[in-house]
């Protein structure tokens, strides 16, 4: 979904802001963030992120995107 190749024309930036957001999301809920050069590495493995926190950063994340999702 997210790997096409977008443009990023002025224009479209408000769609790649979106989509940016909503990818954090699904990787913050995964517990899982790629590194980019080494795809196996979890760049959250290190980190204890409460059930807690998560629902504090989803609900702020879901907030701005309220206000932009297309």
């Amino acid at each position: 979904m997210w790997e096409e190749e977008r443009s990023w024309d002025a224009k479209d930036l408000l769609s790649r802001y979106v989509e940016a957001l909503e990818k954090t999301m699904f990787h913050l809920e995964a517990r899982f963030i790629e590194h980019y050069f080494i795809r196996d590495e979890n760049l959250l493995a290190e980190k204890d992120i409460s059930d807690s926190e998560l629902a504090m950063i989803k609900e702020y994340f879901t907030s701005i995107l309220k206000h932009y999702k297309l």
